[in-house]
């Protein structure tokens, strides 16, 4: 490091005292330089009258730690502010995650009330109404991982639990799927009672988890 750039960093780390004694200077030379008091002295030392050094040292002194404390005093009260506006802006943060975050769990809820009906329907569907079949099945909703997330912010033993459904879901899902992807003629019955199985563990399933999620959301506000 050379002198000049050594010059300039020892600037830059003295930079804040100095910049503290220069706001001490102005409120020192406004003190002494002005304000009833002074003005009294003024007065009187003007109509003939003799005032000590010692009444103006003692001016200069009390000026000076007058000064000081005004200087702390601005200082604080920018820190009391900023402290102000940053707990306010966590607050607001803060109501903000919290609505996000009961938005998002009430979609949930909502996603696993329909997946409910879907499940409830397509066992019927499996157990002896095969004819009245759609075309495709679709049991597993795309933002399934959503549900895991949410469940796992309850509890673990919750989202092992939806874990468990998911995957029976899937099972479900593939077998109602080769089902329907086979010639009419050709079908395999033997998938449906599987497939039947499945989702008849799942409904109670779901339904015990739907009303964790909704009891959770309760005691959240």
């Amino acid at each position: 490091m050379n002198v000049e750039e050594g010059s300039k960093c020892f600037i830059q780390n003295m930079w804040p005292p100095l910049e503290f004694f220069n706001a001490v200077r102005r409120h020192w030379g406004s003190l002494v330089t002005s304000g009833a008091g002074i003005g009294v002295l003024g007065i009187w030392q003007s109509t003939g009258h003799f005032v000590s050094h010692s009444v103006y040292w003692s001016v200069a002194v009390i000026g000076l730690v007058v000064a000081f404390y005004r200087t702390w005093f601005d200082e604080h009260q920018q820190v009391v502010a900023l402290a102000g506006r940053l707990n306010g802006e966590i607050a607001r943060q803060r109501q903000e995650s919290g609505y996000e975050n009961k938005r998002e769990l009430i979609r949930v809820i909502t996603l696993l009330r329909d997946l409910q009906d879907s499940v409830l329907f397509w066992r019927e569907i499996v157990k002896d109404k095969w004819g009245r079949a759609p075309a495709t099945v679709s049991l597993l909703p795309k933002d399934w991982s959503t549900v895991i997330y949410q469940a796992g912010k309850i509890s673990a033993d919750l989202r092992e639990e939806v874990e468990a459904v998911g995957r029976s879901l899937a099972q479900a899902n593939s077998l109602i799927t080769e089902f329907l992807s086979m010639q009419v003629n050709f079908r395999d019955a033997g998938l449906m009672p599987k497939a039947y199985k499945s989702l008849d563990e799942v409904a109670p399933q779901l339904s015990n988890i739907i009303v964790q999620f909704e009891a959770f959301e309760k005691s959240s506000g």
